[in-house]
């Protein structure tokens, strides 16, 4: 399925445009399962390229083992994206990106915008190197008690972020998800608008409940749900905004005036993916 058209034209229009130009890239969805299989959650996309048949086996019968159902979206191949597409899709400061990075971005955000689209609630996210802990269904009360602790929260996170061994140099081993050089890399993320007040709270998390606890800046998507508020967020966030950094880094800095308050992102301990 060629997910790229007319790149070179696209360019040259795009560069005219008020607003972000990422949208002109964004790739439709073809839905196979109009149900997820799991209550309360409209719809589960994974995200898998083309060339990677294992792993879409592999993802398949894990979800016919716990009765769920993927839409699989068939991801963007970085290395076919133009360097000027590239160009145009980040920041002028951003840091080097591979092209891996866009193709996961531009598939990530496709979903999104579909997702926005179809108006659905709550939609999960799945890379295909996810893995399964529990019975998804068991996510089920999760949520329930999630929506009474904050009605308003907008990413829960699956997993267990990036996936790095404990003892890692790059990992703290009390809180793994946490990369302990966030602090100083987050210095480079979109500090020219001055949305970094206090580096301090973006490498942070605090256990607010047995099971959820509530996450600052994280590596990691392998497995996320969106909210309808995170949907919606995140969607105007892209229609104004270019990319900065990697997607999961990026997604902490959706600023004030596309939130109420600055994007809620919560994590839960047991269903997670494995290292």
């Amino acid at each position: 399925m060629l997910k790229i058209i007319l790149f070179s034209f696209f360019a040259q229009l795009i560069l005219q445009a008020e607003n972000s130009p990422i949208r002109y890239f964004l790739s439709p969805i073809d839905e196979v399962y109009n149900q997820s299989g799991i209550e309360g959650i409209d719809r589960i996309f994974l995200i898998n390229l083309k060339r990677q048949e294992k792993k879409r086996i592999r993802c398949e019968q894990i979800a016919d083992k716990y009765k769920f159902f993927m839409n699989r979206f068939e991801a963007f191949e970085g290395a076919k994206i133009p360097l000027s597409v590239q160009r145009l899709l980040t920041e002028p400061k951003c840091k080097p990106l591979t092209s891996g990075m866009y193709g996961l971005f531009l598939s990530f955000l496709s979903i999104v915008h579909h997702a926005h689209q179809k108006n659905y609630e709550r939609i999960w996210i799945l890379e295909d190197d996810f893995e399964v802990l529990s019975d998804p269904k068991d996510l089920i009360p999760i949520l329930d008690k999630l929506d009474r602790i904050d009605p308003s929260w907008d990413i829960f996170f699956t997993d267990l972020g990036k996936k790095w061994p404990l003892g890692s140099k790059y990992v703290s081993d009390r809180n793994r998800h946490i990369p302990r050089y966030m602090q100083n890399q987050a210095m480079s993320l979109r500090n020219c608008n001055d949305w970094l007040k206090d580096l301090e709270i973006y490498s942070s998390s605090y256990q607010v409940d047995q099971e959820i606890f509530r996450q600052y800046l994280r590596f990691g998507n392998h497995s996320l749900i969106l909210s309808r508020g995170g949907i919606e967020r995140i969607y105007k966030f892209y229609n104004d905004h270019l990319l900065a950094d990697v997607t999961d880094n990026d997604l902490y800095f959706i600023p004030l005036k596309c939130a109420t308050e600055r994007i809620e992102k919560w994590n839960h301990t047991a269903w997670a993916i494995l290292s």
